[in-house]
């Protein structure tokens, strides 16, 4: 009886020293903040979308694939991000809009509740949709040398790194796990030419190269 309690005792420390290492947000201190006011600036990966940005666009979405070309564009104030395959099909048609959020179109394989709401979240944090009012916090994460700015989105966190004053990733958390990341690379005259957006507890990657024009 002795050995076995020992052997319960023993798993259960080995669990709970492997769920505090596995998690990355174990060690997050609080260095300023939260403030709503030009203290602390979320600075997007786009400086200027008045001319669109267009991207080739590879999406993997639930052991389907779809490819084509993605444009990102402002329009009065909103963000219009547009899909279509290379012969013209479109996929989808979203506009952000200040506060609001709206599907021109969708195509009818992509009309599911949860991978509209994936897409809304995924592509609407890339164009910095919902973030005008956010309460932003600037902490330190051990290990991590980038600074780093934190925001609250519902029930997730929002956490977003800069190095030399470039947005370089972005990603959407729990308390204990990284639930996606977005990865900005290779700027260049201030465009960052890759984006990737990796999903740690669904079926959904984009990756999205520049087409200079």
């Amino acid at each position: 009886m002795k050995s076995r309690k020992f052997k319960v005792g023993f798993f259960t420390i080995l669990l709970f020293v492997a769920s505090c290492a596995s998690n990355p947000y174990k060690n997050v201190t609080v260095v300023f903040g939260p403030v709503m006011d030009d203290r602390i600036t979320l600075v997007s990966a786009f400086k200027d979308l008045s001319k669109g940005k267009l991207y080739k666009a590879k999406v993997e979405v639930l052991k389907n694939y779809l490819s084509g070309l993605l444009m990102i564009k402002e329009v009065k104030g909103s963000k219009r991000v547009i899909f279509t395959s290379e012969t013209g099909l479109k996929f989808f048609d979203f506009e952000f809009a200040p506060d609001t959020f709206i599907v021109h179109y969708v195509l009818e394989q992509l009309d599911n509740k949860h991978v509209l709401n994936t897409l809304r979240e995924d592509i609407g944090t890339v164009v910095f949709h919902g973030v005008e009012n956010a309460a932003i916090v600037q902490v330190k994460i051990k290990g991590e040398d980038a600074l780093v700015h934190r925001t609250k989105d519902k029930e997730d966190w929002m956490y977003y790194y800069y190095q030399d004053e470039r947005l370089n990733k972005i990603e959407r958390a729990s308390d204990k796990k990284k639930k996606v990341i977005i990865t900005f690379e290779n700027y260049e005259e201030d465009i960052p030419q890759l984006i990737n957006i990796v999903h740690k507890d669904f079926k959904m990657n984009i990756e999205l190269t520049y087409i200079k024009r």
